[in-house]
């Protein structure tokens, strides 16, 4: 992998802003990565066909992918406000039912 994302906690300390990530990424678990950095932003393409000819398809994502990144993102969430009230028997339920979305979707 060459998604360079150690990066984003460097532009976050020397800008002191929001920081976004343009993923052009095959494996869209990079992306989870990203998000748990602490990403604001996030830019990808969507494809209907990742076989189809052009430069983008192979690296972009489905509507389904999309789906799954949508639900990583509230569950990222969700996780991180638990984690800091230390709901510890919540946030393993959470996990629990989060692993049974990823499994249902590979």
């Amino acid at each position: 992998y060459n998604s360079q994302i150690g990066f984003i906690e460097t532009l976050k300390s020397i800008f002191n802003t929001e920081v976004g990530y343009s993923s052009h990424d095959d494996n869209i678990l990079v992306i989870g990565s990203a998000i748990n950095m602490g990403i604001n932003y996030l830019e990808r393409h969507i494809t209907f066909d990742k076989k189809a000819k052009g430069l983008d398809h192979s690296s972009s994502s489905t509507p389904e992918e999309f789906g799954f990144i949508k639900e990583y993102i509230k569950f990222n969430q969700v996780i991180q406000n638990l984690c800091t009230r230390c709901n510890f028997l919540a946030l393993v339920h959470i996990y629990n039912v989060f692993f049974d979305i990823i499994w249902d979707h590979h």
